[in-house]
């Protein structure tokens, strides 16, 4: 028998009767090619559907599509690469190891709370814009 998880043991929307379908966005119709495209990889233009307009230059286009993926490969690679380089130095001096440690800690803790706070307040930002602008459909 599966526990409630949610729901307490209360009864779902749907067996209760007050599931309200019109407060949900449109279904987003398939795409084939689209679906296609994100199987094979795309090309570099497609990794972001950011669009400048008419008059924009080509190069700068592809420049800001290329930025979210680079950074999110950043973020993911930095705590990574961080770890393992401080495990690579403790196989040879464990002491170095440690300095590393303290050193990154307090530089970490010597950033200011409202730079974190802009930081992260871009990021959530952006990533709900992104996501209402996928709901909606790119124009």
């Amino acid at each position: 028998m599966t526990p409630p998880l949610r729901d307490n043991g209360s009864p779902s929307p749907f067996e209760a009767g007050t599931h309200d379908p019109a407060g949900l966005p449109p279904p987003i119709a398939f795409d084939p090619a689209m679906a296609e495209g994100l199987r094979l990889g795309g090309d570099m233009g497609s990794l972001d559907t950011l669009d400048l307009g008419p008059g924009a230059p080509a190069w700068m286009t592809a420049l800001a599509r290329s930025i979210r993926p680079l950074c999110v490969g950043a973020l993911m690679a930095i705590p990574t690469l961080g770890a393992a380089s401080v495990g690579l130095v403790a196989i040879v001096s464990p002491g170095a190891a440690t300095a590393m440690v303290r050193a990154s800690t307090g530089f970490l803790a010597g950033i200011p709370t409202d730079i974190v706070v802009l930081i992260g307040t871009l990021a959530s930002g952006y990533g709900l814009a992104k996501s209402i602008e996928r709901l909606r459909g790119a124009k």
